[in-house]
């Protein structure tokens, strides 16, 4: 079930429509540029998962940790997280599990020449269920271990593979807003708490290896919150995220291929009797589905020999 925490956290809803950017801006038209026309095909976009189905997501990402006063870190990243879908309920509702399988990390300070190269973390293995619809809406959520506080190496608000999308069907450079209350329960325990304001543009088909894939692209602006007291930590982070991301839909699978995201977050750490520490977390990462493990022979995807966790570049 969704964290009690939710619940009292819901009072900070009202101020997402009149904090945050709103999202609809980030898509005007530059000056000397032409609106696009709204195209006449219907494109739908939802995830479609059958009982047994197992995705296989390998994530390439590049973060920035940058606090005033300590040095910058750089992070890049690679790793591999599983999805399974262990049952389906009218085929609209989706029970699935999903963890990291692994990960290899380099970590550096520039200017200093230290690295760290990292390949034991110990999120890998930690198991998280989520109960979702067809367009992602998570309607409950659980950890294993859950009074064991932990987070995944892309931090506690990284980009999600399977993220909410908040609408359905449109046509070509149409677009829908979203406001959603999302719980980033795979990326931590405690689980932290974004209430996001997000804009949906759907975009023309891209054509590949004679695939006509479908394309959606959002821009989101979320208030975030991690409050880890139960797991015996003293502290609070406050965060404020404006991302950006372009999703690409096998038409056959009805899944997400490949998925570019950006994330900027303003992160705001407090503790009782202390003065608030700020910083920012730059993060870049692509998502690309490798392999689908199906009893439906059309669904199957079969992995390449080079889609597989390696030292970073």
């Amino acid at each position: 079930m969704i964290s009690p925490r939710l619940v009292g956290a819901l009072g900070i809803l009202a101020l997402l429509t009149c904090c945050l950017t709103p999202a609809r801006a980030q898509f005007s038209v530059q000056p000397g540029s032409k609106t696009p026309v709204i195209g006449k095909d219907t494109l739908c976009f939802a995830y479609h998962l059958e009982a047994g189905d197992s995705l296989y997501f390998i994530t390439e990402a590049i973060d920035s940790v940058i606090f005033p006063g300590a040095s910058t870190l750089l992070k890049t990243r690679i790793e591999e997280n599983v999805v399974v879908c262990d049952s389906v309920r009218h085929d609209t509702i989706y029970y699935v599990r999903t963890w990291l399988r692994a990960a290899h990390e380099l970590q550096t300070v520039p200017g200093t020449g230290d690295t760290v190269d990292r390949t034991s973390f110990p999120w890998v293995g930690r198991e998280t269920y989520i109960t979702m619809t067809r367009q992602g809406k998570r309607l409950a959520i659980a950890s294993a271990r859950p009074n064991v506080a932990g987070t995944a190496p892309g931090g506690i608000f990284r980009p999600l593979a399977l993220p909410p999308l908040g609408g359905d069907c449109a046509r070509q450079y149409q677009s829908w807003q979203h406001l959603d209350t999302v719980v980033y329960t795979e990326n931590a325990v405690p689980e932290g708490i974004a209430f996001t304001n997000a804009l949906y543009r759907v975009l023309d088909f891209v054509d590949s290896n004679m695939v006509r894939y479908r394309q959606i692209q959002y821009t989101q602006s979320s208030i975030a919150s991690y409050e880890p007291q139960q797991a015996g930590l003293d502290f609070t982070l406050r965060t404020v995220i404006n991302s950006y991301g372009k999703m690409t839909f096998d038409p056959l699978r009805l899944l997400p291929i490949h998925h570019a995201a950006t994330s900027e977050q303003k992160v705001t750490i407090k503790r009782e009797g202390n003065k608030d520490t700020e910083g920012r977390h730059l993060l870049l990462q692509h998502t690309q589905l490798v392999e689908v493990r199906s009893a439906d022979p059309l669904r199957r995807l079969q992995r390449t020999a080079d889609a597989v966790v390696r030292r970073p570049r």
